[in-house]
């Protein structure tokens, strides 16, 4: 054996770089069996592969079935302590929980059995000391029939990470005390993410209010208070964050707070009523922020002028350099009805984002008066786009498709990066005398998904020939799954078959023109 692979700190590196999942999910079973081998092969590779082999686990009960035999038994799928613990049955469970940086609580999986709940009590009960999991960093506890107060043998000093969906009818009480003991037990916790609902609010902002090393802080169905909102604005550190404002009061914030709020933010992602309550977080929080990324979800559809006012105080309050995606969504839940039609000057004022990859409307408002010059403008504005979304599946059919064309699309050509593209439409190709050639020679090959709204569409063929020739890489053409088969969507359908035999056929031309030396001019 080479003398390298004797030295534990290489041996550490190799067997990390084997264990991929950065996800909360289970690790395969053949990892499992991967690292149970490597222990095995000598006793250089024993302890690293040990550490690598219980690092991360996907539930607790794994290391439950390290206690004694006799203390434990599996009935129904369901694992429960059969006696009380003494402390002589701790030896072996301690040699492999001082491994486990990473758990997953109470997550159900088919191949693992579910812990009865006395198995928490019964673990304090025997008076052993807590946390339990020593060099524990991340926590998940997730799934239903969850009582609060098992996650607290988990608590300690060195973990950095904590999220947990609260199942429903958790009991109040219960919530309030283990959160506000997450601050005492877990000073340096850095990411935390709370899946609740409106009645958790209150406890859950003031566990926030607490911790003053946040980096990433994701609150889903969760609303800010006032006094959490300033908390998070002048932490240092924070730079994701994920909420919901149901409140009109940033406002409110004393303007000594505002000067310097939320220095290091780079994603943010905003559940609001409104648009004008996401407009006045900006106006009111935002200083040159280094914003990256914004996402909002909204319930009610915005008018035109108070997303021309939103998009505004985005332009004012954010880095023009640093922002690279800007996205508008309708809630999941919302049922919303759109009542206006987009003003393009709106989105015009974005334009100074000279470094957007990610533009995405959907669902709040029609585009009836975009049109080809507008997509001129976003494809000088925004080279390096890489998903481009304009699109109302709320919109009265094809009264209020966007005057764009499909010619229109020319320009989108030339942003390389451009990857997926979802826009309503109007089929039509204005300039019939290029049908052969529509692109005069531009192609881009990077273009993988056109999701559209198909509009009548007359001529099946010149659709079919510009999208060949311009976007000759398309593997999604899609927009009317389920729906009835119409003349327009009988006639979309016959574009995208003839698109096919066009991408084969101007392929053979370019390959014969490349061999030939000669014009890929198609004929």
């Amino acid at each position: 054996m080479h003398h390298c692979l004797k030295i534990p700190e290489i041996l550490t590196i190799i067997f990390e770089s084997l264990n991929n999942n950065d996800s909360e999910s289970f690790r395969p079973y053949t990892d499992y069996q991967t690292f149970f081998a490597l222990a095995l092969v000598c006793r250089n590779f024993l302890e690293p592969a040990l550490d690598a082999l219980w690092r991360e686990q996907g539930s607790f009960a794994q290391l439950i079935q390290t206690l004694p035999t006799d203390a434990w038994r599996v009935s129904g799928g369901v694992l429960s302590i059969t006696r009380p613990l003494v402390a002589s049955d701790w030896e072996r469970f301690y040699f492999y929980a001082k491994r486990m940086t990473y758990v997953t609580v109470w997550l159900s999986d088919l191949r693992r059995p579910r812990l009865d709940p006395d198995v928490y009590p019964t673990i304090v009960l025997s008076h052993r000391p807590l946390p339990l999991l020593d060099n524990l960093r991340q926590l998940h506890c997730h799934g239903a029939n969850i009582r609060m107060w098992n996650v607290t043998p988990f608590l300690g000093p060195k973990l950095t990470r904590f999220s947990m969906i609260f199942p429903r009818g958790t009991i109040a009480f219960e919530t309030t005390s283990v959160l506000a003991s997450l601050p005492i037990h877990t000073p340096s916790l850095q990411d935390l993410r709370i899946y609740g609902s409106t009645e958790t609010s209150l406890p859950v902002c003031a566990l926030v209010c607490a911790l003053h090393d946040l980096h990433t802080l994701m609150l889903n169905r969760i609303p800010l208070t006032t006094e959490c909102i300033s908390h998070l604005s002048a932490l240092s550190n924070l730079q994701k964050l994920h909420a919901t404002i149901t409140r009109d009061e940033p406002t409110q914030i004393s303007s000594s707070i505002r000067q310097a709020s939320f220095p290091s933010l780079t994603e943010l992602f905003i559940t609001v009523d409104t648009l004008t309550i996401a407009t006045d977080f900006f106006e009111h929080f935002l200083r040159s922020s280094p914003l990256q990324t914004v996402k909002i979800s909204i319930r009610d559809a915005p008018s035109s002028q108070h997303i021309h006012q939103c998009f505004s105080a985005m332009r004012r309050h954010c880095s023009m350099s640093a922002m690279k995606n800007i996205s508008l969504v309708s809630h999941v839940d919302a049922d919303i009805v759109v009542m206006d039609v987009l003003d393009p000057r709106a989105i015009r004022s974005l334009f100074s984002f000279s470094n957007l990859e990610v533009f995405k409307f959907i669902n709040l408002i029609s585009f009836r008066n975009i049109g080809n010059a507008d997509i001129v403008g976003i494809a000088r504005a925004w080279p390096h786009l890489r998903e481009l979304s304009l699109h109302c599946l709320r919109c009265d059919a094809f009264q209020h498709l966007a005057a764009v064309t499909v010619d229109g699309l020319l320009p989108l050509a030339n942003c390389a990066s451009l990857k997926l593209l979802y826009i309503d439409l109007s089929a039509m190709v204005l300039d019939s005398d290029t049908l052969l050639r529509p692109g005069q020679g531009v192609s881009n090959t990077t273009l993988q998904t056109l999701l559209i709204s198909p509009g009548p569409i007359t001529n099946p063929f010149a659709v079919a020939s510009f999208l060949s020739d311009v976007f000759p890489s398309l593997k999604h053409i899609t927009g009317w799954e389920g729906e009835d088969d119409t003349d327009e969507l009988i006639k979309w359908r016959e574009a995208m078959s003839l698109y096919q035999h066009f991408v084969k056929i101007r392929m053979q031309e370019r390959e014969w023109a490349a061999r030939s030396g000669g014009s890929t001019q198609v004929t």
